[in-house]
Parts: C-alpha cells; sequence; structure tokens
C-alpha cells in the first residue's frame, strides 16, 4: 500500500513538474494569439508552491525523487526572480552631482469617489499623504476630476494648489453627466515640453499617457498606463468570498464560468495595449521610466514584454512579493516602476495606505551622466 501511495504521488508529481515548464515558457506567448498560455502562466506560484512540497515531502522519503522539482524549477528560474526576487545588495552608488527625482505612482480609485472606504474623510487623506510625499512626479490612474467650481471633487485644481508638482498632463477617457472627468493624469515639478497619449481602441476606460519632462538639460520620457483589468463585479468578488468559505449552496459552474469570460478578455485586451506601448517605447529617443497599473502579474506576457528593455527596480533593489493590490490577502503585484539604463534606481517602497484598491509606489530615481 506504500509502495502505490508513492507511485501517485510521483506520477501526480511528474504532472506538476512539466506543468510549471509549461507555465513558464507559457508567458512568452500572446494571450491575442493562444489565449490558453494566459492562463497557463497565471497559475506559475501555484505549481511552484506545489513542486517546492514535493521537495519537502521526497526530501525525507527519497532524495533522489526530489531532484525533479529542484531541476524544474531552476528551469524556471527567470518566473521564479520575478515574482519573488532576492537581494541583500545595496543600492547602486551615483554620482553626487546626480538629480535626485522623487516619484509616487498610484491608482487612486476616483479618489474614493463612490465612498468604497465608508469614510467621508479618506479623499482629504489622499490630498495630506501627497503633499507630505512631496514627489517631483506623480503618476495617477483612474484619476477623477469635477471642473465646476462648486462641486466636490475639483480635485485637478486642488492638487496644484497644494502639491510643488504644478505642471500637469491629464487625459480622459470618459466624460458623465457634463461635469465628471475619467481617466489619468501625470503631475510634474519639472517642465514638461511634449504631451501625447496612446489609446486603445477596444478598451476605451484604459489609456497611456507618455509626458516628457525637463530634468535640468535632460528630457525624460514619463509613460504613465493604465492597463485593462478583469472588471470583477460586486457578484463575482462575493462569489470568490463564498468559495473561499466552502459555501455548497455557490452556483459554482456559472460563477466561474463568468469570471473566466471576463479574464481571457482582459489577457487579450493587455497583449494588444502592450504591444503599442512597446512599439512607441521602441523609437523614443530619451530615457524612459514607466509607471502605472499593469493589471498583471511578474509571470504575465504584458510584463515580459514591458521588461525586454527595461528594468523592475523592486526586483533590482527589494526582496519578497511586494504585494501592491491590497485585496486578495496582497499577494498581487500588479503595479510597477521601470527604467532604462539611462536611469539609477536608488529606492522603492510599497507604502501599504488603505485608501484605494492599490497601494502607493515611492521611489527615488538619478538619471547617469
Amino acid at each position: 500500500m506504500k509502495k502505490f501511495r508513492h507511485k501517485i504521488y510521483w506520477t501526480f508529481n511528474i504532472v506538476v513538474a512539466l506543468l510549471l515548464i509549461i507555465s513558464h515558457f507559457s508567458s512568452y506567448l500572446s494571450p491575442e494569439v493562444f489565449w490558453p498560455a494566459a492562463f497557463l502562466s497565471f497559475t506559475y506560484p501555484l505549481l511552484l508552491i506545489i513542486n517546492i512540497l514535493f521537495i519537502a515531502w521526497w526530501f525525507f522519503k527519497d532524495f533522489k525523487r526530489a531532484l525533479l522539482s529542484i531541476i524544474f524549477i531552476t528551469l524556471t528560474y527567470s518566473s521564479l526572480s520575478h515574482l519573488f526576487p532576492v537581494n541583500f545588495s545595496s543600492p547602486p552608488k551615483t554620482s553626487d552631482a546626480a538629480s535626485k527625482i522623487v516619484l509616487t505612482s498610484w491608482n487612486v480609485r476616483l479618489f474614493d469617489l463612490y465612498n468604497w472606504s465608508k469614510n467621508n474623510e479618506t479623499k482629504n487623506k489622499m490630498f495630506d499623504y501627497l503633499v507630505k510625499r512631496n514627489s517631483d512626479v506623480i503618476c495617477f490612474q483612474e484619476f477623477f476630476h469635477q471642473n465646476k467650481k462648486n462641486s466636490p471633487f475639483i480635485t485637478k485644481d486642488i492638487l496644484t494648489e497644494i502639491l510643488k508638482a504644478k505642471e500637469i498632463h491629464q487625459e480622459y477617457t470618459t466624460k458623465a453627466i457634463d461635469d465628471q472627468y475619467f481617466g489619468s493624469a501625470t503631475f510634474s515639478s519639472y517642465p514638461i515640453v511634449k504631451r501625447g497619449r496612446i489609446d486603445f481602441g477596444d478598451a476605451p476606460s484604459n489609456i497611456c499617457l507618455y509626458t516628457d519632462v525637463l530634468i535640468d538639460s535632460d528630457t525624460v520620457r514619463i509613460y504613465n498606463l493604465h492597463l485593462a483589468s478583469i472588471r470583477l463585479s460586486n457578484e463575482d468578488h462575493k462569489f470568490i468570498e463564498e468559495i473561499s468559505e466552502n459555501n455548497k449552496s455557490v452556483k459554482l459552474q456559472s460563477g466561474s464560468l463568468k469570471i473566466f469570460s471576463r479574464m481571457k478578455k482582459a489577457f487579450s485586451l493587455r497583449a494588444k495595449q502592450v504591444g503599442l506601448i512597446a512599439q512607441n517605447i521602441s523609437v523614443c529617443e530619451h530615457p524612459v521610466i514607466v509607471m502605472g497599473d499593469f493589471n498583471d502579474t511578474p509571470n504575465s506576457y504584458t510584463y515580459r514584454q514591458l521588461t525586454k528593455n527595461l528594468t523592475d527596480i523592486h526586483n533590482q533593489l527589494n526582496s519578497g512579493i511586494g504585494g501592491t493590490y491590497s485585496g486578495f490577502g496582497n499577494i498581487f503585484r500588479i503595479d510597477y516602476i521601470l527604467v532604462s539604463e539611462e536611469i539609477t534606481a536608488k529606492s522603492l517602497v510599497v507604502n501599504k495606505l488603505k485608501y484605494s484598491d492599490h497601494y502607493p509606489l515611492e521611489a527615488i530615481l538619478t538619471i547617469n551622466r
């Protein structure tokens, strides 16, 4: 009986080890071409955990069999290092003459327009944080503004008054009820010399801004992007919670199919969006900083495309998952800051503020001269 049980375990171990390799290479395939690849790459963390458990099991039972998962995990090292980087070294040194750039990137969830936080002071607390942070450049996703002076969300006007970053590049994807503007915005304390936008036809609520700013004698292009989300409804969130609570009354099949369909659409949309952004970056003649809400994990096609020629500063400086989304146990890193080789990252902090469903990213960079 014991031998039979070990045989079953060994067979299952072989299967999950092979799936780990497949999930690793799936992130190189565009979901536009082969959409199942996106789901396979999404399962990498789970498959990694199962393989680690098998290593622990076989270590005490039959160490030679533990080598299978050890070898396969090693073969997927790039996916592992993206998901869970480990850094022991100090930040790279830069010249004393190098200009220090303080940045913040934050999906502000419309500054709590619909009072998701159930706290009427959340918007003002967000403003207070931004004043204390005193950033040179701030990239907002899910930015919301009203123009009428008696409106409660004259966001742009308030921010230009209280922040040192007073130059603005805002682009709106939606205008509703005459005076409600939804989109993204980049605030800069440096002169803005050029503004541009990349529109995504199939996803009009998403956008990428690119803003050229003059820092001393250097022009730097800052991309502020917000890519397609799964758009889970309240009903979908309730379904997931009920699943986690093992509620047997849940309509498992219909709920799962709805979420599956949303994920499939979002994976394909992001693949198209990231292609347009990567094309724009490839012809840019300036140093590049990319910030924003990618709505995708480090084991995704989206991430691999954008980090081909750019450095993820979290992986360069920090250790661990570095979750940026407050939901689902804070295990998802979907917001990023990437830089080109002309930029050196000195620090990156994920500030665990509870004002939005995303945490603000705080970075300090310098320009190499």
